[in-house]
C-alpha cells in the first residue's frame, strides 16, 4: 500500500515537472525571454572562427588580390560594394573593381562590462571602379569595413554587427576644392555613457561635398551606440558642425554644436548649437550691409535616456 502511495507521488511529481518545463519553454514567456537573450550565448549565425591576429596579418599584406581580401572580409562578416552611388557610375566598368586595404586597425574596449574586452575591426580600403577614379575621383569609394567582435573562445567569437560601416564616394572626399575633407572620414572614441563599467561607442563622421562650381557642403555628426540584446544599437545622433554655400557666394547655413554630459548613469545629454544664416552680402565692403546679410541664433537641449535610447526635451531657442 505504501509502495503505490510513494508510486502515485512520483507519477504527480513528474507531471508537475513536465507542466513547469512547458511553461518554460512557451516563446512568450519570461523566462524564454532571458533564454533567449542570454549575454553569454551567441546566435550560430553571428559565430565567427578566425584566428585574428593571423588574419590581420594577411590582410595588411601589400599587394593582396582583391578576390583574396573579399574572402577575408567575409569571414569577419563585412562586405564591400554596397555604395548607393555604385549603379551611379559608366555602366561599361562596373565590372572592374578593385579593393586596396589602406589600414587594419583593432580597437579594444569594454563595451559589455565583461572582464574580457570586445574588439572593434576597423578596416579602411580603396574601392576603385574601373582603370582610374575619374576626373574628381567620381569611381572612387572610401571605405570603412567595421566589425564589433566579443571573445568566446580559442578563435572563436561572436559579431555584433557592421553597421558602422560604410563607403564614400570620392567626390565627397574631392581634396582639390574641400581641403578640409581631408580629416579622418570616421573616428572613433569609447567611454561610459549609460551605465558604469561598459563604455559606448562615439562615432565621428566628417563629410564634405565640394565640386569645382555650385553649391558646397561639410557636415560633422556624432552618434553614440552601445551593445543591446546581442547587436549594436544606435541610441543618440547629432550633427555637430555643419557649413554650406559655395566658391562663388559665400556661406549660407553654418550650425555650430557643443555637447556635455551631467548627472549619474544613465548620465544626461546636453545639446548647445548656434545657427547661423548668411547670404552674399556677407562678403560685401560695406560692413554695415555685411554685419546685415546674418541672422543668428542658440538652441539649447537635453536628452534624457529610456528604453535604449535618449530622446530629447523641449528645445530652448533663442
Amino acid at each position: 500500500m505504501q509502495q503505490r502511495a510513494s508510486g502515485g507521488k512520483i507519477i504527480k511529481m513528474a507531471s508537475l515537472l513536465l507542466i513547469v518545463a512547458s511553461i518554460l519553454a512557451l516563446p512568450g514567456s519570461t523566462f524564454a525571454r532571458a533564454a533567449a537573450t542570454n549575454p553569454d550565448e551567441c546566435a550560430t549565425a553571428k559565430e565567427v572562427r578566425a584566428d585574428l591576429e593571423a588574419w590581420k596579418a594577411e590582410l595588411a599584406t601589400k599587394g593582396l588580390a582583391t578576390s583574396r581580401i573579399t574572402d577575408l572580409l567575409s569571414q569577419l562578416k563585412l562586405r564591400t560594394g554596397y555604395a548607393r552611388e555604385l549603379p551611379d557610375v559608366d555602366q561599361g566598368t562596373i565590372g572592374t573593381r578593385s579593393i586596396t586595404i589602406e589600414s587594419v586597425e583593432d580597437l579594444k574596449a569594454k563595451l559589455s562590462g565583461r572582464a574580457s574586452p570586445e574588439h572593434v575591426i576597423v578596416v579602411k580600403y580603396r574601392l576603385m571602379v574601373g582603370k582610374s577614379c575619374g576626373e574628381h575621383e567620381d569611381h572612387c569609394f572610401e571605405g570603412y569595413a567595421i566589425q564589433v567582435l566579443r571573445p568566446m573562445g580559442r578563435s572563436l567569437w561572436c559579431s555584433f554587427g557592421s553597421d558602422l560601416s560604410a563607403e564614400i564616394w570620392g567626390p565627397d572626399r574631392d581634396y582639390a576644392f574641400c581641403p578640409e575633407s581631408r580629416n579622418p572620414a570616421r573616428d572613433f572614441a569609447f567611454f561610459a555613457l549609460t551605465r558604469p563599467g561598459r563604455k559606448v561607442i562615439q562615432l565621428d563622421d566628417y563629410r564634405a561635398h565640394c565640386p569645382s562650381s555650385g553649391a558646397r557642403t561639410s557636415h560633422h555628426d556624432r552618434s553614440y551606440w552601445e551593445i543591446q540584446e546581442g547587436s549594436l544599437g544606435e541610441i543618440f545622433s547629432v550633427t555637430v558642425h555643419a557649413q554650406s554655400g559655395g566658391p562663388d557666394f559665400g556661406k549660407l547655413n553654418t550650425v555650430r554644436g557643443r555637447l556635455s554630459f551631467s548627472g549619474d548613469f544613465p548620465k544626461l545629454i546636453h545639446f548647445e548649437a548656434e545657427e547661423e544664416a548668411c547670404g552674399a552680402d556677407v562678403f560685401s565692403e560695406n560692413e554695415r550691409k555685411a554685419r546685415a546679410a546674418c541672422r543668428k541664433s542658440e538652441r539649447f537641449q537635453v536628452y534624457h535616456y529610456a528604453s535604449g535610447h535618449y530622446s530629447p526635451e523641449a528645445a530652448s531657442l533663442h
